[in-house]
């Protein structure tokens, strides 16, 4: 993706902005520095960048990583039409994470990661003071391509990480099923599974299942 170079704009918010899902993101009252370096490279200046139509941001031209003020990325997202919500899917073969400790490039805070696909597949970094969000190369492609671009304020909050859990666990299970029971018979025993749950008599068939001699009385 081509990225539009732009003069820095240096603006002020003092209060907090709420999206259209009604998740709040705190905004620091302080401007965005004039001279901001990258948080992997250290000592490459940030340069100001328009990463979407209308969505100021700062890039690095040595790792190619982006660096996104929250205020700038709220203001960009209330303008943006509702979509619908897509499904949260791991993508084993996506691993874009710099896997180091970054600082905030605008307040110096450590920042803190946050998966957003299941399986650490794709992490962001967030500062945990001006809440800024930094992308590691082609994380933020990644997240628009699969139209996750939108919701980036829910990757922090609970119920999106706790989602991220079920699904993880989902998974692990579903492979260990797989390698105990073997292929065929885990699909015989979804399938009645299936059958069971949607049967009127489930009591029933379960207590017939369970018993040691369903005839006896």
């Amino acid at each position: 993706m081509t990225r539009k170079f732009r003069k820095p704009c240096v603006q002020e918010f003092t209060k907090q902005q709420e999206n259209d899902a009604g998740i709040i993101m705190s905004i620091h009252s302080d401007p965005a520095r004039e001279t901001m370096n990258c948080p992997v490279c250290k000592t490459q200046t940030l340069l100001p960048i328009e990463l979407e139509n209308g969505l100021p941001a700062y890039h690095c031209e040595t790792c190619s990583g982006t660096w996104l003020m929250s205020n700038e990325y709220l203001r960009w997202l209330k303008n943006q039409p509702q979509q619908a919500v897509p499904e949260i899917e791991a993508t084993p073969s996506l691993n874009l994470d710099v896997p180091i400790a970054k600082t905030c490039p605008n307040c110096g805070y450590f920042m803190l990661r946050f998966d957003v696909l299941p399986g650490h597949t794709l992490i962001v970094d967030r500062c945990s003071n001006c809440n800024g969000i930094w992308f590691d190369h082609q994380e933020w492609d990644a997240l628009s391509a699969r139209g996750l671009h939108t919701r980036i304020n829910e990757f922090f909050t609970k119920p999106w990480q706790d989602k991220l859990k079920s699904i993880e666990s989902h998974q692990k299970l579903d492979t260990l099923y797989r390698e105990k029971l073997g292929e065929a018979d885990y699909q015989k025993v979804r399938e009645i599974r299936e059958w069971i749950r949607k049967n009127p008599h489930q009591a029933m068939l379960f207590a017939f299942l369970q018993s040691d001699d369903p005839y006896k009385i």
